[in-house]
């Protein structure tokens, strides 16, 4: 029997338990933005919370299911594993499970959600193909799911997210009250933020992005009080303490919609990829694991291939993307990663220009000839990668080192440490395309934009950085034409190193980057 408590534990009677319940089903079945149905497929394995034991479901079953998604906060010591699942599924008892996941159970409880999914205790942990092919449906099990519990407080499953909200004294405004002729005192008044903080523990990990964005309803518990979540609401989600102006799902173009490839997309994949790469990873090979799930909901959508972390589509532009240096002002000794160097999944690190808005299909631009990964798993075609190649057409130059004026046009953002003078010898520059403005603001001076790749022994190449390449800023400047203009006109500009001219003429040529 598990005891009756309340969402928070800070309600103690049972109207307002019941006021929370009775706005959970009014949001389900008023809400013109949710899906109507309450039922969906059930993951291959979830939590009975009547029976309290992992059920093996039946291959497309249908239920009502909540999924957790919360913060491990290191190893789990409950966990479901070839050795003790005949046990679970006899029983679970309540009170061995750590606080964050008694909790959940109890949500589900008062909810009348018979069905939970919880990852340690649905995927068995020592599996090596049991959690890749579950990985590859977890888009689908939080999409799905009637409702996510995100215990966004909780800094690890052992801390819970029911317990009462701290609150000083000093921050509440108290005002007298009279509740009847026989009880007077006070009432406080707090200020509740509307936003949810970036501080607060889930909003750090990187595997809680894609739980939460894919949600079609959420229940988060913050620090600050519960948030609703929903295809409904579109002002009350914030990424990491930046308010935002619509849910996310729309943000990421997961709505069941009919959507194409396009502008539209290029802008949400960058700012998308950008939050993620802020937040932090127990295990930094799950770069591209963490997302998998997003981006299996949306290849279908967008119509488009995904290799490592960019799509065939916009590949070219997002072949630009470099190291956020203004995110972290300390260490910047990256550890390579289980991607291609190409991907911005192959450094461990904040990104930034995901999409940089370069005309590839200029003349001088780059062309994808073919691109081939291969998937750690076959089960899981959009996580993890061992290997990488792509087959790229492009003016492609060798970097001299002749004079320290060039820097002033030029930046290197190198992915590890700056390469030193005598190295720049060994340096290759390849080109995506012309940028009609450098993304700096207002001087819209026009850039060439492209890659760092040092040559391999077996002549293969490896990105070790991005690079962009002022025009003539001062001809640019001075005469004030158009961009197209200038475009035409251009004939000898100069490379990195005062010595090359860039583009080369027979220059241009197919190489392969791994």
């Amino acid at each position: 029997m598990i005891p009756s408590r309340p969402i928070l534990s800070s309600v103690t009677n049972e109207k307002a338990v019941r006021r929370i319940e009775q706005a959970f089903t009014q949001c389900l079945m008023q809400h013109e933005g949710c899906p109507r149905s309450k039922v969906n497929l059930l993951p291959s394995r979830v939590i009975d919370v009547e029976a309290m034991c992992l059920r093996e479901t039946e291959e497309r079953e249908a239920g009502t299911y909540a999924a957790l998604s919360y913060c491990w906060g290191g190893d789990q010591l409950v966990k479901t594993t070839h050795a003790n699942i005949r046990s679970k599924r006899r029983g679970i008892a309540l009170e061995a499970l750590p606080r964050t996941l008694q909790d959940a159970v109890q949500v589900c409880v008062q909810l009348k959600i018979r069905y939970l999914w919880i990852d340690a205790l649905c995927i068995i942990q020592d599996d090596e193909n049991d959690v890749a092919r579950e990985i590859s449906q977890m888009g689908l099990i939080y999409n799905r799911a009637t409702l996510v519990i995100a215990a966004s407080r909780a800094k690890s499953v052992y801390d819970g997210f029911l317990a009462d909200i701290g609150v000083h004294p000093q921050e509440a405004i108290m005002l007298p009250a009279r509740f009847s002729t026989a009880c007077e005192g006070k009432i406080g008044i707090l200020e509740v933020p509307r936003e949810s903080s970036g501080t607060e523990p889930l909003n750090q990990r990187g595997w809680a992005y894609q739980e939460i964005s894919l949600a079609s309803r959420a229940l988060i518990y913050t620090n600050g009080g519960i948030i609703w979540q929903c295809n409904a609401i579109f002002d009350r989600l914030a990424f990491d303490g930046i308010q935002m102006g619509s849910h996310p799902s729309e943000d990421l173009v997961v709505v069941t919609k009919e959507c194409k490839a396009g502008t539209l997309q290029r802008v949400e994949w960058d700012q998308l990829v950008r939050i993620y790469a802020l937040r932090s990873l127990t295990n930094l090979d799950d770069r591209l694991e963490a997302l998998a799930g997003i981006a299996a909901i949306t290849a279908p959508l967008w119509d488009s291939k995904y290799y490592a972390g960019l799509w065939r589509h916009d590949m070219e532009s997002q072949l630009g993307w470099r190291l956020d240096n203004g995110a972290f002002l300390h260490d910047r000794n990256w550890r390579g990663l289980q991607a291609p160097s190409w991907s911005w999944a192959s450094v461990n690190g904040p990104v930034c220009n995901v999409v940089r808005f370069v005309r590839s299909e200029t003349p001088r631009g780059a062309k994808i000839i073919s691109c081939d990964v291969t998937p750690a798993h076959p089960e899981n075609s959009f996580g993890r990668v061992l290997s990488g190649r792509l087959t790229i057409e492009a003016f492609i130059v060798q970097a001299r080192y002749a004079d320290p004026s060039w820097l002033a046009d030029t930046c290197m953002d190198f992915d590890a440490a700056h390469a030193k003078e005598e190295e720049l010898d060994e340096i290759w520059c390849l080109v995506l395309g012309c940028a009609p403005d450098n993304g700096m603001g207002t001087d819209g001076v026009p850039q060439w934009d492209g890659l760092l790749l040092s040559c391999l022994p077996d002549k293969t190449f490896k990105r070790v950085g991005h690079f962009r390449q002022d025009l003539d800023r001062e001809f640019w400047i001075d005469d004030e034409v158009s961009f197209d203009e200038y475009y035409t006109e251009l004939e000898d500009e100069h490379s990195i190193g005062a010595e090359a001219i860039f583009p080369a003429e027979g220059s241009r040529r197919t190489v392969v980057i791994v």
